[in-house]
């Protein structure tokens, strides 16, 4: 059911049985737990290698030392991996090898900072130039 107002008119609908496919999934809101305090900058990270056949290296050499969450979203928006780490180190990796061909979305929130999302492509084999 959706309403709308203007003005000069007001629109309702009814809508049943609507399926959406593609598109970018929504980030589901996380409970931020002790990671509280009230952003202020975003979250500063590289993925790489993009597109990758599973092996991920997080870059966190901005956010050493924090608390950071790192979630893992499929095509469908289903949280399919994540991680939580009390003291960010520079490098971390993440494997993304157990899962089938295609877009993810890595979100990393560290504390204190506005949360970032990255678009990785997962491939079975990756052409490098």
């Amino acid at each position: 059911f959706v309403e709308s107002y203007n003005n000069t008119t007001t629109t309702t609908a009814t809508i049943d049985n609507v399926m959406i496919t593609g598109g970018t999934p929504p980030i589901p809101l996380v409970d931020s737990g002790d990671m509280s305090d009230i952003p202020q900058q975003q979250a500063k990270v590289k993925v790489y290698p993009n597109p990758t056949n599973g092996a991920l290296m997080l870059d966190f050499s901005e956010l050493i030392g924090k608390q950071v969450k790192v979630q893992v979203f499929n095509a469908q928006g289903q949280l399919v991996e994540w991680m939580k780490l009390d003291e960010a180190r520079e490098l971390e990796q993440l494997d993304l090898s157990p899962y089938s061909e295609g877009v993810y979305w890595i979100r990393v929130q560290a504390e204190g900072m506005t949360p970032v999302t990255e678009k990785i492509f997962k491939t079975e084999s990756v052409i490098r130039p």
